[in-house]
């Protein structure tokens, strides 16, 4: 695989979050068992938990870790993922242009541990559906320097046909997207 790792990308992932935030995983499983939003002090550590507990877990555990590969994930949701996270993360979050389309502004989210996370919305050109698009990125675009970096990611796109995220890759691009039904 063209970045491949020897541990498993949840693995990783949590382990960074745990050593950033302290108790994210306590913070995490009170979130998604009472289906209720727990404060976290850490906006990264909140609007990564609004995401994650959107995954259906008892259906494919996978989906975790495909976003964190780069997998341009679609929630079957009517654009309320993305409505939430545009009304409630104003201030963390900055619109912004890429090669994805949406039928809404797009904005990006970066952070310590997952460096960005674009999400917008995707339109099914037959039904009128609305879904919210979530896709994690290897590299931000906020400096020259990390924009280089990303612009490198989207040539190892192109050569590979595989999404570059921040603990892998993936096959599941704009055109072969993972797709979560409530």
């Amino acid at each position: 695989m063209f970045f491949s790792s020897k541990k498993n990308a949840v693995v990783s992932f949590f382990e960074d979050m745990e050593k950033k935030y302290g108790n994210f995983l306590d913070y995490l499983e009170k979130d998604v068992n009472r289906a209720a939003h727990a404060f976290i002090k850490n906006t990264e550590a909140n609007f990564l938990s609004k995401i994650i507990k959107n995954f259906r877990f008892d259906l494919d555990h996978n989906f975790l870790e495909e976003a964190l590969k780069g997998a341009h994930i679609r929630f079957d949701d009517d654009g309320s993922l993305y409505d939430y996270l545009a009304r409630e993360h104003t201030k963390e979050i900055r619109e912004r242009r890429s090669s994805h389309s949406s039928c809404e502004k797009q904005y990006s989210f970066s952070g310590f541990v997952v460096k960005e996370v674009l999400f917008g919305v995707h339109e099914e050109a037959e039904s009128g559906k609305k879904m919210t698009w979530v896709q994690f990125e290897k590299n931000n675009t906020k400096t020259w320097v990390n924009f280089i970096l990303h612009m490198l990611d989207y040539v190892a796109y192109k050569l590979t046909g595989n999404n570059i995220g921040p603990y892998g890759s993936s096959s599941h691009t704009d055109s072969n997207p993972l797709v979560i039904k409530p």
